[in-house]
């Protein structure tokens, strides 16, 4: 009976401070956000769907973390995975290309869950996108941006 209790003591001792090393632990940075998120092409067509480019800067000092970028990670909307996907250095910037038909999609599920109308069919419209991810250190980034979209008529 005593040695129970004994080793009963130790483990409950032993789970106490792991738990106190667990949350003395550092907590990851904060995400970064973009500092531009441009996309093409300028006016997306929803009727006739083509490949969705886009660009992302970060503001100073991260300007030049792009090229650490985890293209693995890269997510449009939480759920659509690039085509494919570069860098440039001067400026320093990703560029990640997705199917267009995937975004259409997304888009068209924007469209009636909001409501969106436009005066005229072939008046652009803006809709919000999120385009996010992680470095190859795990921070994590995301950045929002307006791509213009044609509704066509029904």
């Amino acid at each position: 009976m005593r040695k129970y209790s004994v080793l009963m003591m130790l483990g409950l001792l032993s789970m106490l401070l792991i738990g106190l090393q667990l949350s003395a632990s550092p907590t990851t940075a904060s995400a970064i956000e973009a500092g531009q998120v441009k996309f093409e092409p300028k006016f997306f067509r929803l009727d006739n769907p083509e490949p969705v480019i886009v660009h992302v800067k970060f503001p100073q000092p991260y300007e030049r973390n792009t090229t650490d970028i985890d293209p693995s990670t890269v997510r449009l909307e939480g759920s659509i995975p690039p085509l494919n996907t570069w860098t440039t250095r001067a400026p320093p910037e990703f560029i990640a290309e997705f199917n267009g038909g995937a975004v259409a999609s997304i888009i068209w599920a924007k469209i009636y869950h909001m409501g969106i109308t436009t005066p005229k069919p072939w008046a652009p419209t803006k809709v919000e996108l999120e385009i996010s991810g992680k470095l190859f250190d795990g921070t994590e980034w995301h950045g929002i941006g307006e791509i213009k979209i044609l509704i066509p008529e029904t």
